[in-house]
């Protein structure tokens, strides 16, 4: 049975725990989001503001705006003849009565044995659609929104065979009905509870393929309302457009220009440049420190200090020092050694020098003798390798 040249997608809905990855792209309708990198705003969304996914009703609201096309049809093994026939619905009105008067209208001339099991068969199709591929070549086509059928046999009624009265009186039903948005790639929805935690995942490329999605349509069903959550888009350009299906207008996304970046990496810290008593604290593991031949003039050298407070949940077993380009130039190159437990953790530094000071840790150590909690006795510094 054809009713209508068309590929209806299946319609079941699969709804998992898994979230989706998360993509790239601003969670925008009107723009993008960058700051400092270069990122382009894309241009303003011309999609549709709303999806009609609120609840049964609207969808089907929806889909009778969209009908075009009313076509009747008797079908079964025995028949031939003239038993299929369509009328374009030039009208705008989504008015039910108006579509079943124009199919009421539409007569069939047919043959059939008189105990063929035969149906009756309805449906209101969608307007054409001029749809575009990611290659740029445009396709034109319907969709069908209602349709519905009746089993009958023909009945012999003064002297004559006919269909029965009743065959005559189908109930359609809403099935897959397109929603359009231009340049859209790719669109899913995530559900979640009155919290706010995520509860479910509907991928609509994996669930109804790719051709239709490649040319920006999408089929939405009863299945798919009334729920919690967001239908998410995504165009050709990478941006998104989100909507909120309770609602169904599409989510505001303001354009943001955003810099200022703080970041930090635990546990690693740089002091000020020709810092000379570098004080130590719990959370260290690695600290850098730069001479630059600018504390107390002009010295080519400086004695650097690594003093360690009293008091401390933490201490170091171990502390190790390295010129930092010694260490660009050979992962394996060899650290300066230091026990701060026996020994001041004291180096000399040359002008132009950067090192790191490696922290390295027991369990539940014992806290430092400072002597007194100063930089500990001056021995002869250790002088790094430029």
């Amino acid at each position: 049975m054809s009713v209508i040249a068309l590929a209806l997608l299946a319609a079941s809905v699969m709804f998992a725990q898994d979230l989706p990855p998360v993509s790239g792209g601003d969670n925008s309708g009107g723009g993008g989001s960058g700051g400092g990198g270069g990122s382009s705003v894309p241009p303003t969304f011309t999609g549709p503001d709303k999806v009609p996914l609120a609840s049964p009703k609207v969808l089907q609201a929806y889909a009778l705006t969209l009908v075009g096309t009313i076509g009747v049809q008797v079908y079964g093994n025995s028949v031939s003849g003239d038993s299929y026939r369509w009328v374009d619905y030039p009208y705008e009105d989504a008015d039910p009565d108006r579509m079943a008067s124009i199919a009421s209208s539409i007569e069939l001339k047919f043959s059939a044995t008189t105990d063929d099991q035969l149906t009756s068969w309805v449906s209101y199709n969608s307007r054409m659609f001029t749809l575009t591929d990611p290659d740029e070549n445009e396709v034109t086509t319907a969709f069908g929104l209602f349709n519905g059928g009746k089993n009958f046999k023909l009945e012999y009624f003064k002297d004559a065979w006919r269909v029965p009265t009743n065959a005559y009186a189908v109930e359609l039903e809403v099935g897959q009905v397109p929603w359009v948005v231009p340049g859209m790639r790719n669109a899913y929805i995530t559900t979640r509870d009155e919290k706010g935690n995520y509860t479910g995942y509907y991928d609509f490329r994996q669930q109804q393929g790719d051709y239709w999605l490649d040319r920006g349509v999408i089929f939405l069903t009863e299945q798919l309302t009334s729920r919690r959550g967001d239908l998410t888009t995504i165009l050709e350009n990478g941006s998104k457009v989100v909507y909120d299906i309770t609602s169904g207008w599409r989510k505001y996304s303001p354009t943001i220009k955003g810099s200022g970046f703080k970041p930090t990496i635990k546990g690693i810290r740089t002091v000020p440049d020709n810092t000379i008593d570098i004080v130590y604290r719990e959370t260290d593991e690695i600290v850098r420190v730069a001479y630059t031949g600018d504390y107390h003039g002009s010295n080519t050298f400086q004695n650097v200090f690594v003093e360690f407070p009293g008091e401390l949940k933490r201490y170091p077993a171990k502390v190790f020092v390295i010129d930092t380009r010694l260490l660009a130039l050979n992962p394996d190159a060899e650290w300066l050694e230091f026990n701060p437990y026996v020994e001041p953790v004291w180096f000399r530094m040359k002008v132009g020098q950067a090192v790191l000071i490696r922290f390295e840790y027991q369990i539940d150590p014992e806290p430092l003798d400072n002597g007194g909690g100063g930089k500990g006795a001056k021995v002869a510094p250790v002088k790094l390798e430029e």
